[in-house]
C-alpha cells in the first residue's frame, strides 16, 4: 500500500491516540487503499521533492524554500479546480473560505472535485501555518 502524510509536526515519534486527538497537529493523509488520487498528489509533490517522491521516508522536514513551493503548487491547482468547477451542479453543504472567497463544497463521495479542493486547501493551510510560525512542514511517503 502506498500513502502520503503531510503534517505540521513529526508523526513517527508520537502515539496514535495523542497524535490524532491533538487539534494543534494539522495533518493530511491519503493512501491508495482508500483513494485513487495518490499518484496525482505524488506528481504535485514531485514538483517540490523531485524523484524523492518515489522513495520511502518518514517525517521528512521540508526547507522553507520547499514549503513555499508547496504553497505555489497547491494554490495553482486549487485555483484551476475552482475555475473548472460548475457550482450549479453541486449541492454544497460545507462552507469553506478559500483565498478570501466563500464556497459551499459537496464533500460527499460524489464524482466532483470538491473533496480534492478541500484536501488541497488543507495542505495549503498546513504550509502557510508552518511558514508563519517558522517551523518545518513534514512529509511521509510509504
Amino acid at each position: 500500500m502506498s500513502g502520503i502524510l503531510i503534517t505540521n509536526v513529526t508523526n513517527k515519534d508520537k502515539e496514535p491516540v495523542d497524535y490524532y486527538n491533538n487539534k494543534e497537529f494539522k495533518k493530511f493523509g491519503i493512501s491508495d487503499g482508500f483513494s485513487t488520487l495518490v499518484p496525482m498528489y505524488k506528481e504535485l509533490l514531485k514538483e517540490v521533492l523531485g524523484n524523492r517522491v518515489e522513495e520511502f521516508f518518514q517525517d521528512l522536514a521540508l526547507s522553507v524554500t520547499e514549503t513555499k513551493l508547496i504553497l505555489v503548487v497547491f494554490e495553482r491547482e486549487i485555483k484551476k479546480l475552482l475555475e473548472e468547477r460548475d457550482a450549479s451542479k453541486i449541492d454544497g453543504f460545507a462552507r469553506r473560505e478559500i483565498f478570501g472567497t466563500e464556497y459551499f463544497l459537496d464533500l460527499k463521495l460524489n464524482p466532483n472535485s470538491d473533496r480534492t479542493i478541500n484536501n488541497m486547501y488543507q495542505i495549503y493551510l498546513i504550509a502557510e501555518e508552518c511558514l508563519k510560525e517558522n517551523k518545518p512542514m513534514y512529509v511521509s511517503i510509504d
